[in-house]
């Protein structure tokens, strides 16, 4: 899709991120969302998604029974 309309970049790479995220591939999410964010640099849902991301993630690098990966995805379709 990228290829052949590079103005869906940005929402690919997002949603992209978004199952990378609901899979628990962490840093799968934050290379397809800062690959959005170079895209799209104003994209604030992108930028809240790795906002929250970041402050979810234990020291560990485990995200915390409690964080809903719904709530780090909005606007996910």
């Amino acid at each position: 899709v990228v290829r052949l309309a590079s103005s869906h970049g940005p929402d690919v790479y997002l949603k992209i991120g978004n199952v990378h995220y609901r899979r628990g591939a962490l840093a799968d999410a934050q290379a397809s969302w800062e690959q959005a964010l170079e895209l799209d640099p104003g994209n604030r849902i992108v930028r809240a998604n790795l906002d929250a991301m970041r402050r979810a993630v234990a020291p560990s690098g485990s995200i915390p029974a409690t964080t809903s990966a719904d709530a780090l995805v909005a606007g996910a379709a």
